[in-house]
This record gives C-alpha cells, structure tokens and sequence, in this order.
C-alpha cells in the first residue's frame, strides 16, 4: 500500500509539473513599427469571435511597411589619425562650413570653434593622453557627428 501511495504521488507530482508553463516576452515599439516575442510558451490556443480572431502562444507574423526613404545629402567627416599624439585634421565630405567642440571623457567642453573649413587640423599637444570627444556640426544644425579620439 505504501508503494502504491508513493506512486500515486510521484505520478501526481509529475503531471503537475508537466503543466508549468516557463515563459518571458517583451515588446517595444517606435513609430514606424512593433515587435513583440515570447519565450517557451508552447501552447497553440486560438478563439474566434464577432470581432475577429486571438491566438496564443507563439507570435503571429509582423508586418514593416516603409512609409519614407530619406535621400537627402549624406553628412559624413572624417578624423584623422585616431589614435594621435600631435593632431588629429577635420575633414568634410561635403561643402560648406562646420563648427566643432572638443570634450574630455568627464564632459568638460575643452575647446569649441565655429566657421570652420574642412581640412582644419586640431592640436592636441597641450592635453594629457586620454579619451576626447570631437563632436562636429554642420553649419545649419541640422546634422553633427561625435568621434572618440584617443590621445596617446
């Protein structure tokens, strides 16, 4: 009798775990798109009503409309040489002026210029070797690129 009780409880103990659903998700959004997942969840349930039908368990297809394409003028400088020890030059690959701000890595503004022409060289003699940010912005604020440049 005693074997059959251990059994029965072993069996029930069984069942009850099989019945455990271990499952995480997430979702996140912008406002061009949603993407929701679901982890372990492997029951199917579907219900079907006046307004319209659910499904449970794994996630229903996504669908990504474009809704525009941006082909304004591309925003591209370039820093050079990265790491340094003497200089680094500013470089534009399009026309126009630019203005720059130089940065330590606590976020200090160490230097800050404006009207600004591509090929400009930037001076690091003066600075300790370290981390700086070069953060430069084109001359109607509409664009700016940060680069990490390494004082050696």
């Amino acid at each position: 009798m005693k074997q059959l009780l251990t059994g029965v409880a072993l069996g029930l103990g069984l069942s009850l775990n099989a019945q455990t659903v271990v499952s995480s998700g997430g979702e996140t959004y912008n406002n061009s798109a949603t993407v929701s997942i679901t982890i372990g969840e492997p029951v199917i349930n579907t219900h079907t009503g006046n307004g319209g039908t659910t499904s449970q368990g794994f996630q229903q297809g996504i669908e990504l409309v474009v809704t525009s394409v941006n082909d304004g003028e591309v925003f591209t400088y370039d820093v050079f040489p990265n790491p340094t020890s003497n200089y680094v030059i500013l470089n534009s690959k399009v026309t126009g002026n630019f203005s720059f701000s130089l940065s330590d890595a606590q976020g200090r503004v160490l230097l800050s210029k404006q009207e600004v022409v591509s090929g400009t060289n930037l001076h690091f003699e003066k600075y300790p070797t370290g981390i700086y940010f070069v953060n430069i912005i084109s001359d109607d604020n509409k664009h700016s690129q940060t680069f990490k440049i390494i004082r050696k």
